[in-house]
């Protein structure tokens, strides 16, 4: 997924299975999970912006996912891979208020989000492009979610399993097990995203082998 020359035919199985996953396991409901716990206004239309949006069916699943909840949300998706934006264009073209941008997230100025989300995103990076990216979620209005990988033992074999038995990308076969083996630990997630004077920070673990880190700002007294 980090090779930006990989083969777009190769690169749209591996986006599809990919929404696969996340719907069978549970993957979307995380991130509604941690939704839930923003204190989302319903007066106006917020702005939710996703970091590493891949394919864009985060987005489309969210949407409706808060829409229901009576809170309206212009979608913004962010990708530096533009075959993975081509992609998410072709997948959310029902969508015409999407809004797509095809940049690194270390470039992003001027969105004014009220929530950051990123999924199955923070895991690719390491040391000070994770510190810039927790920075960037923690200046989101209302706060952030991260849905992420838990690395550990039983994870790494089952979707080993799991994989080879059904996928047909050789990429998800080739780098599940990689995914997960660069997951985090509750203590790293948050050590990351601790923000005490600005934000109320929870990580809590979900199924499947799920890490879901949220931080609401606080309001000033």
């Amino acid at each position: 997924m980090d090779d930006f020359n990989m083969p777009k035919e190769e690169l749209d199985i591996n986006l599809l299975e990919l929404e696969t996953i996340n719907r069978w396991l549970g993957g979307y409901s995380v991130s509604f999970s941690g939704l839930s716990k923003l204190n989302l206004p319903k007066d106006r239309e917020i702005i939710v912006v996703d970091i590493g949006c891949g394919g864009g069916d985060g987005m489309i699943s969210m949407q409706q996912f808060l829409h229901k909840r009576g809170i309206k949300a212009k979608m913004i998706g962010v990708d530096a891979n533009p075959k993975v934006l081509d992609y998410a264009r072709k997948r959310c073209k029902n969508h015409p208020d999407f809004q797509l941008e095809c940049l690194p997230f270390q470039n992003l100025t001027g969105l004014n989000a009220d929530v950051f989300h990123c999924s199955l995103f923070a895991h690719h990076f390491y040391d000070d492009d994770l510190s810039t990216l927790a920075k960037l979620m923690a200046t989101a209005r209302v706060g952030f979610v991260v849905n992420d990988l838990h690395r550990h033992w039983l994870a790494y074999h089952s979707i080993s399993i799991l994989t080879q038995l059904f996928s047909k990308s050789y990429l998800v076969r080739n780098d599940a097990r990689l995914s997960v083996a660069k997951g985090f630990s509750q203590d790293e997630l948050l050590q990351l995203f601790s923000f005490p004077q600005s934000h109320e920070v929870s990580v809590r673990w979900k199924w499947a082998f799920r890490w879901l880190a949220t931080g609401q700002k606080r309001t000033v007294s």
